[in-house]
């Protein structure tokens, strides 16, 4: 049964994705004439795939289910990787499930978290932007807990046969609370990438682009490599170093 929900859901997910894809980056595109905030950063976080892996570095704490369609990885080919790469010992990643897991579940995360500190805002006007920071972490925290927890490890998807302070210690499907922490922290940083802007609308990663003396094009492409770059940095401090 897993087999058939692996190959059904692989194929499910890839339409979410591409689904994404069109409501934040095409549609408005099209409608606007130039893409919106929103669709280049959904597009610069699919970019943090390279980085899925990167987490095993020095070795082996988490490994996909094989079943995935999948054909080795390309950690190998980092300089200074410590992990085991021989041919059925080597770091898998599912390129259809994890490609669009990293458009749909991490942006979707990141509407989450802006979404939670935009609603505080508004109950309590008065809260700060750390406090903001933590309620939207431990929002995360939770959510990262029931998607990974909850979900994927007793499907199949994924195990942690690696990590510290086990949710459902000795299963197959034990879940390392301190996944959460990084991937919580991960999250609330590309929420808070999103959530904070000045009255132009500008997050601190674009602001300043549209004072250059270049053309529309030209400040798109430059904001979208400041979202890819952004993004890339919050990910490998919030997850990859400290994992």
């Amino acid at each position: 049964w897993m087999h058939h929900l692996h190959v059904i859901w692989q194929y499910v997910f890839a339409g979410v994705a591409v689904g994404f894809f069109y409501w934040f980056l095409v549609k408005p595109w099209r409608r606007d004439g130039r893409p919106s905030t929103d669709g280049l950063l959904c597009a610069a976080i699919f970019f943090l795939y390279f980085q899925d892996p990167l987490s095993s570095f020095t070795g082996h704490w988490f490994t996909y289910n094989m079943d995935l369609l999948q054909y080795g990885s390309w950690v190998n080919n980092i300089p200074g990787w410590m992990a085991f790469g021989a041919p059925g010992a080597n770091v898998g990643e599912p390129l259809v499930f994890t490609g669009a897991v990293y458009v749909w579940a991490f942006f979707g995360m990141t509407l989450l978290g802006s979404w939670v500190m935009r609603v505080a805002t508004r109950k309590r006007p008065s809260l700060g932007t750390p406090t903001l920071i933590a309620i939207c972490f431990a929002s995360l925290f939770l959510a990262d807990v029931i998607l990974e927890g909850i979900i994927w490890l007793p499907l199949g998807f994924l195990s942690y046969p690696g990590g510290h302070w086990n949710l459902f210690a000795g299963t197959w499907h034990q879940y390392p609370l301190h996944e959460a922490l990084t991937a919580g922290a991960l999250f609330t940083g590309l929420a808070s990438l999103r959530h904070f802007r000045n009255d132009r609308g500008e997050t601190f990663a674009d602001r300043g682009v549209d004072k250059l003396r270049a053309g529309q094009a030209t400040k798109t492409i430059l904001k979208f490599l400041a979202f890819i770059g952004a993004s890339q940095v919050i990910m490998l401090v919030t997850y990859n170093i400290p994992v």
